[in-house]
């Protein structure tokens, strides 16, 4: 195995990268995302390095003055995915209030969107589904928010056309899907106690678990007229479908769930390349992102197969990206070396809740 050699050297290589571009002027393009400075605190808590701090504080401030030109819910580059990934950043005082008043902007948006359904899309990348982690981590004052969440998804149901997926049929992803919608209400109930996001994840789960297939290579296809054996990936396949019901079992307490999400998980977990679907090292459909889908999984499940598939695709991301290099790879979240360095520390407990946006924790694990 490569992990215990490589990793190092693969989190030198983006916080390397982060620094030269510094160093280059480039502080208003890429460089400027919640995600970069992150990864640069909790590489200074393994490895400090002298202009980390600065370097942060610069990226926070240049991030915030993009705020204009983003969209408000998108999770992955979007204000609410950069404000969530920013509260796990230890900032000076005057960014904090920078980052606060934000978040009641933001805030004050999703109200009037919400009253007014002015949010036409449903999923997780781009809709009212993606809007829910944020409001969850604004407690209290949120919590009608949510309700009008779940109200909304309960108006449009699983045959909105928002769910619809190029191949046909209703999407079965967490990321464009019904298995988002499917976490997003048992997260509301976990945070209200909604009869109604109850019944709707309840509503929800039965549809998923009705196109579960048998003996076809995979549990379920990217959508419920896919055919063919789906990926291994975050944002579609088992794998996706798998931590949406694992989610939503503990949430509710769905045993059913549960004891379905572990039959798939291990099914999953014999799977190597054949019919994977991977051709990157990326979070959202590549390597480490199976990886830590399947480490996701045993913490939610407690299964050792997951934990040996987890480390295999580690292995197999590092192999994967010191044969291609560097310049691979770009710097988005989903695609690029951001997700990865955070999935990686994470692993050693220097960032937390990097992922809140992901859809792939209950609250408590």
């Amino acid at each position: 195995m490569r992990t215990n050699i490589d990793q190092p050297r693969l989190l030198r290589d983006i916080r390397d990268l982060l620094f030269r571009l510094a160093a280059s002027g480039d502080l208003n393009g890429t460089l400027c995302n919640a995600e970069n400075a992150l990864f640069l605190q909790g590489m200074h808590r393994l490895e400090p390095r002298a202009g980390t701090t600065p370097l942060v504080e610069y990226i926070v401030r240049g991030t915030l003055a993009t705020f204009p030109r983003r969209p408000l819910f998108c999770p992955f580059g979007g204000r609410a995915g950069q404000l969530l990934l920013m509260g796990q950043l230890e900032l000076g005082s005057e960014a904090k209030r920078m980052v606060r008043a934000q978040a009641g902007e933001l805030a004050a948006s999703a109200d009037a969107a919400l009253r007014d359904d002015l949010v036409p899309e449903t999923d997780l990348v781009n809709g009212i589904v993606g809007m829910v982690p944020f409001l969850i981590a604004e407690g209290e004052l949120a919590k009608p928010l949510l309700e009008r969440v779940v109200e909304l998804l309960s108006a449009r149901g699983t045959k909105a056309l928002p769910f619809r997926h190029e191949e046909g049929g209703i999407d079965l992803g967490i990321a464009h899907g019904v298995p988002g919608a499917l976490v997003a209400s048992a997260l509301v109930f976990q945070a209200t106690g909604s009869g109604e996001a109850e019944r709707l994840s309840s509503e929800l789960a039965d549809f998923i678990l009705h196109h579960r297939r048998v003996g076809s290579g995979s549990s379920f296809g990217n959508s419920t007229q896919s055919v063919g054996i789906s990926r291994l990936a975050w944002c579609y396949g088992d794998l996706s479908v798998c931590l949406a019901l694992a989610v939503a079992g503990r949430v509710t307490g769905h045993t059913g769930l549960i004891q379905a999400a572990k039959e798939i998980a291990l099914a999953a977990a014999d799977r190597r390349f054949a019919g994977s679907g991977v051709e990157d090292p990326g979070i959202c459909h590549g390597s480490f992102g199976i990886a830590y889908c399947f480490d996701r999984l045993n913490d939610l499940l407690e299964l050792e197969p997951a934990e040996e598939a987890a480390e295999f695709w580690r292995d197999h991301g590092l192999k994967t990206y010191f044969q291609a290099g560097l310049g691979s790879l770009d710097l988005t979240f989903l695609d690029g070396l951001p997700g990865i360095g955070l999935y990686l520390l994470s692993r050693s407990g220097i960032v937390e809740k990097w992922d809140s946006f992901m859809l792939t924790r209950d609250g408590a694990r």
